[in-house]
């Protein structure tokens, strides 16, 4: 859905068919929050675009790595193809991802899976790798919508959560806050039961 049409529906959520007590601009900037919010809270699979690909080339022994600055959280656990190993796993499910990482090295495709921690923006594995290729699925922030004509990376399936985030994210502003309180239960009921009552 592109910006001019969720400004359009939060207005009609505020009762406010035109800017009088919210700017484009200020509702701009509830939409683009309220994707983050929204984007954050589903489980990976309901927002496939939010689900990056990270890789790492080890050259030397490392057991910890930068995450990306669009990182929310981990969607799988990291995994590593060394040079010379052989396990008998393939890391995806969804080929097109398989394909970007066999790029870096199409003769390793087989993989280990490690255990991890993530402290202060960081990768932790729970050994030392080195000589291969570390990759993981990562949860991303969904891209600010600036133009009317930008569209928003959260499906057509969600957006309306988006909306109803923004509205009562504008709501508090006129200190309408027991009508910002309830469209935010009603937010984090569709979110409990969109996730299948887990996040």
């Amino acid at each position: 859905m592109q910006l001019s049409e969720l400004r359009t529906r939060v207005r009609y959520h505020l009762r406010e068919a035109t800017a009088n007590t919210w700017a484009d601009a200020e509702l701009t900037s509830h939409i683009n929050l309220a994707q983050k919010y929204i984007g954050s809270r589903l489980n990976p699979e309901l927002v496939p675009a939010l689900v990056l690909l990270k890789t790492e080339t080890v050259t030397t022994a490392a057991s910890s790595w930068d995450l990306p600055t669009d990182y929310i959280r981990m969607a799988s656990d990291p995994w590593f193809i060394g040079t010379g190993s052989v396990y008998n796993k393939c890391p995806f499910v969804n080929p097109k991802k398989f394909g970007e990482l066999s790029a870096h090295d199409p003769t390793n495709i087989f993989y280990q899976k490690y255990a991890s921690t993530v402290i202060n923006n960081d990768l932790y594995l729970t050994q030392t790798v080195a000589s291969g290729i570390l990759g993981y699925l990562y949860m991303s922030y969904p891209a600010d919508l600036s133009s009317d004509s930008d569209v928003s990376e959260i499906p057509e399936g969600y957006i309306d959560l988006v909306i109803l985030k923004a509205a009562a994210d504008a709501l508090i502003k006129t200190r309408q806050l027991q009508e910002s309180t309830l469209i935010m239960k009603e937010i984090e009921g569709r979110l409990q039961l969109a996730n299948g009552g887990k996040r």
